[in-house]
């Protein structure tokens, strides 16, 4: 079989001979005498198109090399087929695995490290064997950038055994047989059985979107060409909409933003103190002699809750206690008590209410998505007050 994507990464349609078709799930798996096809393969995806307008829709290769292209209908043994790659999602692949090529063999340049982990998805995710931050990471970027400037040529070789020696190219794993070299001068050697643009200018631009620390290493995700172009355009449109509506320049709206969130902050913490200085207040207005107490509040985290409810029970001798927060679809849960054992009626009440939660005898606690109304009238009739 003549790989043709290997002879000319940039053949859109070819023509070639059926060698066999036989159904498979979902379809057809054709082998041809020729292919322009790309099948999955070193973080590559698959090529996807056409043979004689049938949809191709996968594309492997097995382990004796033979590539098998999955389509959706049959097509005659024996018979020449005209192919069309899906040029597009060829040339976005062949942007984004040089770009991938130019940030790895910088990255094994200036620190040593190897990538160890490759994926070609929605973004390119890179794994490497060793730790970077952000602003090493901003410093590759740049040089990567540049390299794409000088439009310098992506050359593929296939060396014999005895120039391989004298060639310091990077490799996952030791390599047998005839071994494809792609270098980027001043960027990457590198052993890869991918397809890649002819020149570095075609790659456009290389844009790092972020990183986390992952093993010794880290993970990093990046994408590169008309994809980092549509990436950056979905991002200025983003940044322009935020800095309209927080007044602010497009390069200001981290300024403004934090200041939101200080004033934000600020207001959290005033209306942290009223309801704390309300419920002091009301907590004045409970007498010592009454058997339980319902209240629903809202505007409440789950420790000034409890607080209150602390001090219903133990300042005011009220031997149960229930208080519940207003929700989105419901009521947040407290119930103490010093009467009654809550563990024998959590169920019941959860039931009743829709409830969710548990706890122990003298303390349950979680949420019921139910009204006000019918959460009073329910736990009336259900705990012996």
């Amino acid at each position: 079989m003549n790989e043709l994507f290997y002879q000319d990464a940039y053949l859109k349609e070819f023509d070639a001979k059926v060698i066999s078709c036989t159904a498979c799930k979902n379809g057809f798996d054709v082998v041809l005498e020729d292919t322009a096809f790309y099948p999955e393969g070193g973080g590559q995806p698959f090529d996807i198109g056409t043979l004689n307008d049938v949809e191709v829709f996968d594309v492997q290769r097995d382990k004796q090399d033979v590539i098998h292209h999955y389509v959706k209908e049959a097509v005659d043994i024996g018979k020449v087929v005209h192919g069309v790659i899906d040029w597009n999602r060829r040339f976005d692949c062949m942007q984004n695995h040089s770009g991938e090529h130019i940030i790895s063999g910088l990255i094994h340049k200036h620190f040593g490290y190897e990538n160890v982990g490759f994926h070609m998805g929605e973004v390119i995710q890179i794994d490497i064997s060793g730790p970077l931050n952000w602003d090493q990471l901003m410093m590759i970027e740049r040089e990567a950038n540049d390299i794409i400037y000088q439009n310098i040529p992506v050359q593929i070789t296939y060396p014999n055994n005895d120039e391989l020696e004298n060639i310091p190219y990077r490799s996952k794993k030791e390599l047998q047989g005839k071994v494809r070299i792609v270098t980027i001068e001043n960027a990457d050697i590198c052993a890869c059985c991918g397809t890649h643009v002819k020149n570095t200018g075609e790659i456009g631009l290389i844009k790092i979107l972020s990183f986390m620390k992952h093993k010794d290493g880290i993970r990093f995700d990046l994408v590169s060409g008309k994809r980092a172009l549509e990436y950056m355009r979905k991002e200025h449109d983003a940044c322009k909409e935020v800095s309209c509506l927080l007044s602010a320049k497009p390069l200001e709206i981290h300024i403004a933003t934090k200041k939101l969130l200080d004033n934000n902050l600020n207001l959290l913490n005033e209306k942290k103190q009223c309801m704390q200085k309300l419920l002091e207040m009301k907590l004045e207005t409970y007498t010592q002699g009454k058997e339980y107490v319902i209240d629903f509040e809202e505007g409440l985290d789950r420790v000034s809750l409890m607080t209150y409810a602390n001090a219903l029970l133990e300042e005011k001798k009220i031997p149960t206690v229930c208080v519940f927060n207003k929700q989105e679809n419901g009521y947040m849960y407290i119930i103490l008590s010093k009467k009654i054992n809550l563990q024998e009626y959590v169920k019941q009440l959860n039931t009743e209410l829709s409830g969710r939660g548990g706890g122990k005898k003298e303390v349950i606690q979680g949420s019921f998505q139910s009204d006000a109304e019918t959460i009073e009238n329910v736990l009336v009739k259900t705990l012996p007050f």
